[in-house]
């Protein structure tokens, strides 16, 4: 297994409502960061080398609730 990472924020959301969310990998900083409408909401350090895969990269997934997996 590759492993997983977790990135959370407490930004509010709208119902109804777009936003544009990007993940930005740092890799000179070892910083993965998490931008909700241009504003950095989260950065999270890393340690282990970033790796590819044919995998599924999940957002708004429910953390209590869901796994991804439907």
């Amino acid at each position: 297994s590759l492993g997983s990472y977790s990135q959370l924020t407490t930004t509010p959301v709208s119902p109804n409502t777009w936003f544009h969310i990007t993940q930005v990998i740092d890799t000179n900083n070892d910083l993965h960061k998490l931008y909700v409408n241009g504003v950095l909401v989260a950065s999270t350090s890393f340690t282990n080398d970033i790796l590819y895969d044919n995998k599924s990269i999940f957002l708004g997934r429910d953390v209590d609730y869901g796994n991804g997996s439907g």
